[in-house]
C-alpha cells in the first residue's frame, strides 16, 4: 500500500510540476515556428525546446520513464523530429463478454497532426526521451543514500544547460547557413562535440548586433529560471521521498517489534497460563495433606463459639 501511494504522489507531483522553461516560451511558439528561417523567434523558440527537453530527460532521471503502453491516460509525451506534443486519451484492454477491445491512443494538437492518432509502439519510436528507471525507484536504501547521485543527476542539468547558452553564443557569430562542428567547453563540465544551431545564424540575415545580445541575455534568464524551479523541484520531492521512506521504516521495525511479541513475550503468557492449570495434578504429600485437608465435610468443622 505504501509504495502504491507513493507511486501515486511522485507521478501528480511530476505532472503538477511540468511547465515550459520560461514563462515567454509559450508567446514565442505561438507567433513562430522554427521552419520561419533565422532570425530571433526562431532562435529562442529553438533554445527554448532544447532547454524543455533537458528538463523532461531531468525528470526522467529522477521519476523515471514508462514504454507508452505502460503510460497513464493523460501522460504527456513529445516526438524528437517534428517537436509535436501527445497525450494519451485511451489504454488498450482486452475484450469481454460485453466489450470489444481496444487499442491504446496517443493525439495531439501540434499543427499537423490535429486528425492523427499514434498507437504504442509508434509514440515509443518518436519519443525524445527514453524508457528508464529513475532513482526515487531505487528500494530499500535510504534517502541520504540517494543523495550523491541527485546532486550528480541536478549538476549534469546545469552544465548541460550551460552548455546550451555556450552553443547559442557560439551560433550567433556564424556566417554560413549550414551547421558547423564546433566544441563546447565548459569549466568543471565534460567537453561535447556538436553542431551550431542553423536558426541562430544571426549574420546570415544580417541581424542587428543588438539582437544577439537579447538572446544572449533571454538564454541566461531562461535557464537561470528553470535551474531555481528544479532546485525547489528536488528538494519538495526530496522531502516527500525521506518521509515516505520514514513510514516504510517504522512499519518495518513495527511489525518486527509484534512478531518479537507475539513469540517472546505471548509465548511467556500462554506458558504460563498452562503451567498453572498444572497444578491441580501435582501429587499430594502428607504433610501437606494433614494440614490442609482437600476435603472438608461440616462434622469435621469446629463448632461456632
Amino acid at each position: 500500500m505504501f509504495r502504491n501511494l507513493f507511486s501515486i504522489g511522485l507521478l501528480a507531483m511530476a505532472s503538477a510540476l511540468a511547465f515550459v522553461p520560461y514563462v515567454e516560451a509559450q508567446s514565442s511558439s505561438s507567433s513562430s515556428s522554427s521552419s520561419s528561417g533565422v532570425g530571433y523567434d526562431a532562435c529562442r523558440e529553438e533554445m527554448d525546446w532544447r532547454a524543455w527537453k533537458e528538463q523532461r530527460e531531468f525528470r526522467a532521471v529522477l521519476f523515471g520513464l514508462t514504454n507508452a503502453e505502460k503510460a497513464i491516460i493523460a501522460e504527456v509525451r513529445f516526438a524528437t523530429q517534428d517537436k509535436s506534443i501527445w497525450i494519451k486519451t485511451q489504454r488498450a484492454t482486452s475484450s469481454t463478454s460485453s466489450t470489444a477491445a481496444q487499442p491504446s491512443i496517443w493525439e495531439s494538437v501540434s499543427p499537423g497532426f490535429e486528425s492523427t492518432t499514434w498507437p504504442d509502439n509508434t509514440m515509443d519510436t518518436f519519443n525524445d526521451v527514453a524508457p528508464r528507471s529513475g532513482i526515487f525507484g531505487v528500494q530499500r536504501r535510504l534517502s541520504t543514500e540517494l543523495i550523491p547521485n541527485l546532486a550528480q543527476a541536478y549538476r549534469t542539468l546545469e552544465c548541460k544547460l550551460e552548455q546550451l547558452c555556450r552553443l547559442v553564443d557560439m551560433s550567433l557569430t556564424v556566417e554560413e547557413p549550414a551547421p558547423q562542428t564546433v566544441t563546447v567547453k565548459i569549466l568543471g563540465c565534460q567537453d561535447v562535440a556538436t553542431t551550431t544551431i542553423p536558426f541562430c545564424h544571426l549574420p546570415v540575415e544580417q541581424e542587428l548586433v543588438t539582437t544577439q545580445g537579447n538572446l544572449k541575455a533571454y538564454c541566461i534568464a531562461m535557464t537561470e529560471s528553470l535551474r531555481l524551479r528544479e532546485t525547489q523541484v528536488l528538494k519538495l520531492v526530496s522531502e516527500y521521498d525521506a518521509g515516505y521512506r520514514t513510514g516504510l521504516q517504522f512499519s518495518g521495525i513495527f511489525r518486527s517489534f509484534l512478531a518479537q511479541m507475539r513469540g517472546v513475550v505471548l509465548g511467556s503468557i500462554r506458558s504460563s497460563t498452562q503451567m498453572i492449570t498444572s497444578f491441580s495434578r501435582v501429587p499430594c504429600f502428607i504433610g501437606a495433606c494433614d494440614d490442609n485437608p482437600s476435603s472438608l465435610d461440616s462434622s469435621s468443622s469446629p463448632a461456632p463459639p
